[in-house]
């Protein structure tokens, strides 16, 4: 958006090519970085917001109260572990968790269903979707694991569209259990009961199939006769079939040669219109992986699976995966209650009766509540990042305000809004750090500058530099001359101003501003920071 606040120093950052990297690994482990711990701040922000009221809006819906809670753990409904008074602004660390919890009330006579999501904006800038991407790994997986006794029935698992319960088993294998699906005279069309509050971009199955045998992999379903299908069948091919208005037209056939009596993982993913097949039949080797355009739009749906008559899969486990990023601030995941769990009546700010709202888990919007002259109470967990994609970084004193929006998209009014100011520990590189045996860091320059090698998030593979030039307490981005942050070169520098950084473990030249960055330590096993020692 044009409005946006102009984000920090890091949208100049050049990307170093992973071939100039041997040894480093493409995987990232994700794990958010601290240089020492970081302690609780329970300082007042120093700015508060006002929503104005949407004209022809319905004034029906108000936010009455909202308060901070520093304590990530506390319980949903504990009255304790809050960073700031009701209404009050509050100071809140980059890459910790905190909780924002909001009272509205409902002045209509009607009970119409409401459901609320929040927008954020930094320094009074544009507001943007809050959305849900966990922290510190941005995962969006769940898996449907038949290996152990399932709890109840497997029919509780599945929904059988067509056929019934008889073709659902549970077999055993050396101690290790599986689902087994066995049509007879007629087709068995399965749906995977589950519940996820983001959208499903990957489906993943672990199967065997007995030798001529055939099962799919339902993807982009909309019923029974409108649907893609994934048609695995044993010893021969992978193909994409497409039911529309139960007239079936075979899009994709890929002769593989599919692994009969053998467990194999069969992925399928789409985007668009486009579909990416995925087959792996050993774990030692690479498999086999093509891309298709099946020039239709796929939907997001459900996981299904399709034997026709007188076919039989077995079934390890099967997979939903999300498409995942890492905003500068989002909702996140909580082990301290259930989404949809009742919120009790903290903030009694409103003089109107109580009903429940709820909090919110790793989830865009709230569950939906109904009320008539009544007012509920909703809490968030959220964090506030210190890298993120882009790359982009924020920076302490950065100040980002919150409002809530109703059914329609529209901001709930509100005499002020939560705001919070971001405070960045002593020590605290944020990031994640890059899988390689040799060292990250910190790279000692001559002048006392330290340099850490890392990346910003695990949804942005850029390898990037952050510099401190107090011996640890702070460090940023580092900036200079030349069009880059850090530029990597097989013989050459190619950004003005830049050198060759010297003595790095690694078989390439990484540009940084001068001076030369020597090894780590001029004494082996000297300290250069409190907490990180090298030998």
């Amino acid at each position: 958006m044009a409005d946006r606040t102009p984000e920090r120093a890091l949208p100049a950052l050049q990307i170093i090519p992973r071939q100039l990297l041997p040894g480093l690994c493409t995987a990232i482990v994700g794990a958010v970085v601290a240089l020492g711990g970081c302690s609780n701040s329970d300082s007042e922000a120093t700015a508060t917001a006002l929503t104005p009221e949407v004209p022809g809006q319905t004034q029906t819906l108000k936010q009455t109260a909202f308060r901070i809670r520093a304590n990530f753990d506390a319980d949903l409904n504990a009255d304790r572990g809050w960073a700031a008074a009701l209404n009050q602004p509050a100071t809140v660390q980059a890459d910790r968790p905190f909780r924002l919890r909001f009272e509205v009330e409902n002045t209509a006579d009607a009970g119409a269903e409401h459901r609320f999501s929040l927008q954020f904006r930094r320094h009074q800038g544009a507001w943007e979707p809050l959305t849900a991407e966990d922290f510190p790994y941005p995962l969006k997986k769940l898996r449907l694991d038949f290996s152990s006794v399932p709890e109840g029935q497997l029919a509780d698992t599945w929904n059988l569209i067509q056929g019934d319960e008889s073709a659902l088993s549970w077999p055993q294998e050396d101690g290790v259990g599986f689902a087994r699906f066995a049509a007879g005279n007629e087709p068995v069309l399965a749906l995977a009961r589950y519940q996820t509050h983001w959208q499903p971009a990957e489906f993943a199955t672990y199967l065997r199939l007995p030798e001529s045998a055939r099962a799919g992999i339902l993807f982009g379903y909309v019923d029974e006769d409108n649907h893609f299908r994934l048609e695995i069948e044993a010893g021969r091919a992978l193909r994409i079939i497409h039911r529309d208005n139960g007239r079936e037209t075979i899009l994709v056939d890929q002769d593989v040669e599919v692994k009969a009596d053998h467990w194999i993982e069969i992925k399928v993913a789409w985007e668009g219109s486009r579909a990416t097949i995925g087959y792996e039949w050993d774990p030692y080797m690479e498999g086999l992986e093509f891309t298709e355009d099946l020039g239709v739009a796929i939907a997001a749906s459900r996981l299904g699976l399709y034997l026709p008559a007188d076919s039989s899969a077995e079934v390890g486990f099967v997979e939903i995966a999300g498409e995942t990023s890492t905003p500068g601030a989002s909702i996140v995941s909580t082990s301290r209650f259930e989404h949809g769990a009742a919120t009790g009546d903290l903030l009694a700010a409103s003089a109107l009766p109580f009903t429940a709202g709820a909090g919110i888990n790793y989830a865009d919007t709230t569950p939906g509540w109904s009320a008539s002259r009544e007012h509920g109470e909703w809490e968030f967990p959220l964090v506030v990042r210190y890298f993120y994609d882009g790359p982009a970084m924020h920076e302490a004193g950065d100040t980002f305000e919150f409002r809530l929006l109703d059914s329609s998209g529209e901001p709930v009014p509100a005499a002020s809004n939560p705001v919070v100011t971001l405070a960045v520990p002593e020590r605290h590189l944020g990031g994640v750090f890059v899988e390689t045996p040799v060292r990250l860091g910190p790279w000692e320059a001559s002048n006392g500058d330290l340099y850490f090698l890392m990346e910003p998030s695990e949804t942005d593979n850029v390898m990037m530099a952050v510099k401190s030039t107090d011996g640890g307490a702070k460090w940023t981005a580092p900036t200079g001359p030349g069009p880059g942050i850090l530029k990597a070169s097989a013989r050459h520098s190619e950004a003005t101003g830049f050198t060759p950084c010297t003595r790095l473990p690694i078989t390439c030249s990484i540009m940084c501003s001068a001076p030369r960055i020597t090894r780590a330590s001029r004494t082996p096993g000297k300290s250069l920071m409190n907490g990180w020692h090298h030998r």
